[in-house]
């Protein structure tokens, strides 16, 4: 059987996220689930597989038309499905339908996974992987000949039945993490140098049910490890040609002192030598984990504000203060650890002020590099279901019902606060952009770093013009 691992393109975003003068943070890369999938069809069956990303397509349906006939029929495509591009998703199921009408669809992800009684509300869906997806789809693909043998098939939905039963795997060693050597990196380089590709790699799948983690979904799904040499020696297969770094985007709960600590000592036994970054919450590290962070090619860390109120960050379990975090933040720093700051806005447990109290955190972290985006709204975690109990919030039935008919029904946004949000994050983002570009300590600080000595004497020069009474208004 052929088989299309297809990536949906993203959806539009509500609001622009404001970014400091250093540029954006955020990671292109082939996702991650893909990839694991493709290599466990290759390495236990004998199906044959074409990754297609729509992200990287100008015109969608040119190109998907072109795509889907490069492989001989009998085709599958296996569609990703995160809850956020379920317009996208559709999207490519209606074009495969219309130009292919004989190709069988699967939908695996996020959605069909933790939202199994939306399935059959969406069209052109025939089968969907109610959990994790590698064994579900080497049963289907295997039998999909044989209808009466597909009903046996824990975790696999069959369009016209009711079936909703998940099927999770106790533990993640049966399963294969990506060969890197396939992908056609240079698609991804989001620089101009062609020196800024980076790889997307997950330690965990599942939910922490930790307080750090409230604001992340994936609640339905428990929480596993890959085994840390099995990862190891996978992130050290990523150090070839076409790979500068690898991201590692679990959430930030997952990385307790002693994981940090496990995962650092086994990949200084397979001799890592690919930088590599991850995503926390503020937090103390001892020196120790500084240490082993360094020797094992730690090279960035993503520090994550989910608030900048102390009320709010307490219940994420953050209880530094603005300068501890500075400190800790410059040891880091020491230890050669390019450190990005990233803030969210417009959460739902936050007060007026909250502009001022991200350009305030900025400032007493001495202007790094940083960016300011919407807070993330995801339906099946912690804080949605919280906050659903004592507050109007989006729902996901608003979602699937715009995708069904996106001609006729107002898209949403996803956004705390839903469509009537946007014009308010939108200005509050708009302040604080302006803030940032008109201030001179900023530019002198990414001047310094970089080394740009005639950056840094029209920083200085900016600076002193803006002391004088005269200075602001003759820069406007």
């Amino acid at each position: 059987m052929n088989v299309y691992l297809v990536q949906p393109p993203d959806s539009p975003r509500a609001v622009e996220p404001v970014e400091s003068i250093e540029g954006a943070e955020e990671v292109f890369a082939p996702p991650f689930n893909l990839l694991c999938l493709g290599n466990y069809l290759s390495k236990y069956t004998r199906h044959v597989c074409r990754f297609i990303d729509c992200r990287l397509h100008s015109n969608l349906e040119a190109d998907l038309t072109e795509a889907f006939s490069s492989l001989p029929e009998p085709c599958v495509l296996v569609l990703n499905a995160p809850n956020a591009a379920l317009g996208e998703v559709v999207a490519v199921l209606e074009i495969a339908k219309r130009h292919f009408p004989s190709m069988q669809t699967v939908l695996c992800g996020d959605h069909p996974s933790h939202f199994p009684q939306d399935i059959s509300q969406l069209p052109s869906v025939d089968y969907a992987c109610i959990g994790d997806p590698e064994p579900i789809l080497q049963k289907l693909l295997d039998y999909i000949d044989m209808p009466p043998r597909l009903r046996h098939i824990q975790g696999l939905y069959i369009k016209g039945e009711d079936r909703c039963e998940t099927s999770w795997l106790d533990s993640l060693r049966r399963l294969s993490l990506p060969e890197w050597g396939d992908v056609f990196w240079r698609a991804y380089d989001t620089s101009t140098s062609g020196k800024h590709t980076r790889a997307e790699f997950r330690l965990t799948r599942g939910h922490t049910r930790l307080p750090a983690d409230r604001a992340f979904g994936g609640t339905h799904e428990p929480f596993r490890v890959w085994p840390m040499e099995q990862a190891a020696r996978a992130m050290l297969h990523a150090a070839i040609p076409g790979i500068h770094e690898v991201q590692l985007t679990d959430s930030p709960g997952v990385w307790t002192q002693e994981r940090l600590m496990q995962w650092c000592n086994a990949l200084q036994r397979v001799r890592n030598i690919q930088p590599w970054g991850l995503n926390l919450l503020p937090a103390s590290l001892d020196e120790e984990t500084l240490e082993a962070m360094r020797i094992a090619f730690c090279r960035k860390v993503n520090i994550v504000f989910p608030s900048c109120s102390p009320t709010v960050l307490e219940k994420y379990g953050i209880i530094l203060s603005p300068r501890d975090i500075a400190w800790m933040i410059q040891l880091l720093e020491a230890n050669r650890i390019r450190v990005h700051t990233e803030f969210w806005i417009g959460g739902p447990e936050e007060k007026r002020g909250e502009p001022d109290r991200i350009l305030r955190m900025i400032r007493r972290l001495g202007n790094r590099s940083f960016a300011v985006r919407p807070f993330p709204l995801a339906f099946d975690s912690p804080l949605h279901r919280q906050m659903s109990r004592v507050q109007e919030v989006p729902q996901l039935t608003e979602w699937v019902k715009w995708a069904r008919d996106p001609w006729v029904e107002t898209r949403p946004m996803l956004l705390w606060g839903g469509n009537e949000s946007v014009r308010r994050i939108t200005a509050q983002c708009q302040r604080i952009e302006k803030a940032v570009r008109f201030n001179p300590l900023l530019k002198l600080h990414v001047a310094l770093k970089s080394g740009n000595l005639p950056g840094w004497i029209a920083a200085l020069e900016d600076a002193a013009l803006r002391m004088l009474p005269f200075g602001h208004k003759k820069h406007n």
